[in-house]
Order: structure tokens, then sequence, then C-alpha cells
């Protein structure tokens, strides 16, 4: 049972991570502007 359990949480778990680090690093950016104001991002990359 604890096999069944591993093998279907693995991947889930894995993108739900991904999922959480891109807010995170949205929000490290967000609240450091002053600090990240050197990165200067073309118009035309921006939607």
């Amino acid at each position: 049972m604890v096999k069944f359990f591993i093998k279907y949480n693995k991947w889930p778990g894995v993108i739900f991570a991904l999922i959480i680090l891109s807010y995170v690093f949205s929000g490290i950016i967000l609240n450091h502007r002053k600090t990240l104001s050197f990165i200067d991002v073309n118009r035309k990359m921006l939607p």
C-alpha cells in the first residue's frame, strides 16, 4: 500500500512544487523591486 502512494504521489507533488516555486520567485521579485531594478526587459518580450 505504501508503494502505491509513493508511486502515484511523486509526480503530482513535483508539479505542485514547481507551481509553488513560481509563486515564490514572483513574490521575491515583487517585494525587491529596488534591488532588481538594474534588470531591463525589452518591451517586445512582454506580452
